[in-house]
């Protein structure tokens, strides 16, 4: 699974080199599944947490997946998958 190089960092902005997508296949999937299965085992406070010591905002990519505050954090999977990552969308 490729991992994008940063070309810059710095305390309010951190750029990648893009990843070109690739076309789809069953070994692309399974590799995704396992790296997406080690992500999870690691755990996380709460359903939406951002990275350990993170600040400000995070989405992932072009998508609409924001973290969760803490405070603001559904207590069950399908009540924060429902309104964090659907109703973004819908």
């Amino acid at each position: 699974m490729p991992t994008a190089k940063v070309v810059k960092a710095s305390a309010t902005e951190l750029v990648e080199r893009r990843i070109v997508a690739g076309s789809p296949s069953a070994a692309a999937a399974e590799r995704v599944g396992a790296a997406l299965a080690v992500t999870h085992a690691a755990g996380a406070p709460w359903w939406g947490a951002p990275p350990e010591g993170w600040e400000g905002d995070y989405l992932i990519g072009k998508s609409f997946t924001p973290t969760v505050a803490e405070s603001m954090a559904p207590s069950t999977w399908g009540a924060f998958f429902a309104h964090w990552r659907i109703m973004p969308y819908a």
